[in-house]
């Protein structure tokens, strides 16, 4: 390369050089070859990073839906609870252990309900209020001592009125001939009633003498002063639905009336 001195004449010089370890180079290209270098570094990091950042999103939302669903069976499996709950509610004839299975099931769907909200699910709210039992009007004592009352009332009630139209219907025949006099109930009636009764509590302990001779095991069953875990008293109160023990009453009550009333047939 020649170049123009100010001094003198134009000499030829040549472009300078660096060397290092006897190889010689020109600055500006390694500079540039560094940038690079350290540009494609940089490229590989951030790709490096853009990737991690990626896996852990997936990560995080795989997360997401697998507590999601984990939430939605635990809701579930408390809404399955309170539903139990009630149902053994229903057929619960205490009412202490009634009010305490209901009392489960509303502390169920209330966790159901606020795991509703968690996952931001259209619901309605649960009742919170305490069901409250139905107290009666008397105590079962007080019930008991009135209809006793009320049976000897009607009792006292028909006797006077049987007595009252014994003396009326004699009256009347006073007055009357004797082909028309009327033939009122006298004491013989009073009598025949009570030998019916007898009758009927004669029966009663004849019919289960009769059932421990066939069937013992049936005696022993419904027999009212042997109780145990298979005696008809237990299980009547214990094991039968509502609806089975108003049918087994209704049935108990209709027999009994039916029994009674083939009672007045009998004869002295």
């Amino acid at each position: 390369m020649t170049t123009k001195n100010a001094s003198g004449p134009i000499v030829a010089t040549e472009t300078q050089k660096t060397t290092m370890n006897g190889h010689s180079f020109k600055p500006n290209r390694m500079k540039s070859e560094s940038l690079d270098a350290q540009r494609q570094k940089a490229q590989e990091a951030i790709q490096a990073a853009e990737a991690d950042l990626l896996r852990l999103q997936e990560e995080e939302q795989s997360e997401i839906v697998a507590q999601r669903a984990r939430l939605g069976q635990v809701r579930e499996t408390h809404l399955m609870d309170a539903e139990n709950f009630r149902a053994v509610a229903r057929q619960e004839t205490d009412e202490e252990e009634k009010r305490t299975l209901l009392r489960l099931a509303r502390e169920d769907e209330q966790r159901a309900f606020e795991i509703g909200q968690e996952l931001g699910l259209d619901q309605s709210q649960p009742d919170r209020g305490e069901e409250k039992p139905r107290l009666p009007l008397l105590k079962r004592p007080v019930v008991a001592l009135l209809q006793v009352v009320g049976i000897l009332a009607a009792i006292a009630f028909c006797y006077r009125q049987f007595i009252g139209l014994q003396t009326y219907i004699q009256g009347l025949n006073e007055k009357l001939p004797v082909e028309k006099h009327l033939q009122p109930y006298d004491i013989t009636s009073i009598q025949k009633f009570f030998f019916e009764k007898l009758v009927v509590f004669s029966d009663l302990p004849v019919a289960l003498a009769i059932l421990f001779l066939i069937v013992p095991f049936m005696g022993f069953y419904v027999l009212p002063v042997l109780r145990s875990k298979k005696d008809f008293y237990t299980e009547f109160n214990e094991e039968l639905t509502p609806w089975q023990r108003s049918l087994i009453t209704t049935i108990f009550c209709l027999g009994l009336l039916f029994f009674l009333a083939l009672s007045h047939s009998v004869k002295p």
